[in-house]
């Protein structure tokens, strides 16, 4: 019976899966970054939009 070996035997592999999958995440986490910053922008300038035009 052959024993299958994992893809990140030699090492290597495993140091590039964790760099890459790093690499993913804090890309991840600035465009979660820019969208909430987004998001917070739009909501502001909604309630001023709404302050500006209720009646007094």
């Amino acid at each position: 019976m052959e024993v299958a070996s994992a893809p990140w035997a030699d090492g290597q592999n495993l140091i590039h899966t964790i760099e890459v999958g790093f690499e993913e995440t804090a890309e991840f986490a600035a465009w979660t970054l820019i969208a909430t910053a987004m998001a917070a922008l739009a909501a502001r300038t909604i309630a001023a939009a709404a302050r500006d035009v209720s009646p007094s």
